[in-house]
């Protein structure tokens, strides 16, 4: 078997959620597979077993117990209040998400999330963590979804890569303002001295 691959990484300051970080490509040439009948149903089973459990899980937490069979009468009434939970909580949800409250959770969490995963970079010109920031960036890691981790984490890079340009230029111009003297070295002689070739 020959094959290529190519990957193809994207970097920009501005994370963007629609383009991808990186994206492979992996070109191989002819395979010759063969599967008898029964392996190719029981790979079909299995890929419609996984996307139905990615479907169920997202309401398992409503699912009755495992020994309620829907066929008596109060097995027929746990599963309806299932089927009727599952589909509400989808709706509550949509619904807590345009709210003004959960907005602002939202918005204190990511400032709170980047500031002290930007403070656990260890960075020169940021604050340590306290034991008590610890504790609050690992309550923070239960509560928000691996999507939110993913996106807060590539903002306090990019917020990272802009403070490490500014301190390199404001380094060197502290650099180049010590050279010059100050602001009253001027005034009082204490400035750099000229040398006999500028004269």
């Amino acid at each position: 078997i020959s094959a290529s691959l190519e990957v193809v990484v994207h970097t920009s300051d501005v994370p963007d959620m629609a383009v991808p970080k990186a994206s492979a490509t992996l070109l191989v040439d002819d395979v010759a597979l063969r599967l008898e009948q029964i392996q190719y149903q029981n790979l079909i089973k299995f890929a419609d077993t996984l996307s139905s459990y990615n479907k169920v899980k997202q309401h398992l937490r409503y699912r009755p117990p495992a020994d309620v069979r829907p066929d008596c009468a109060r097995g027929a009434r746990l599963w309806l209040r299932y089927a009727g939970d599952a589909v509400l909580a989808g709706i509550r949800e949509r619904l807590q998400r345009r709210s003004w409250t959960y907005l602002m959770q939202r918005r204190r969490d990511r400032r709170l999330y980047v500031d002290l995963f930007k403070r656990k970079q260890r960075l020169h010109w940021t604050l340590p963590l306290t034991k008590h920031d610890e504790q609050s960036l690992e309550a923070l890691e239960e509560q928000l979804s691996y999507e939110d981790i993913v996106f807060f984490r590539s903002l306090a890079y990019a917020e990272i890569k802009k403070e490490a340009k500014n301190a390199i230029a404001a380094s060197a111009e502290r650099k180049a303002q010590a050279a010059r003297g100050g602001w009253f070295s001027g005034w009082f002689g204490g400035g750099a001295t000229q040398t006999a070739e500028e004269k």
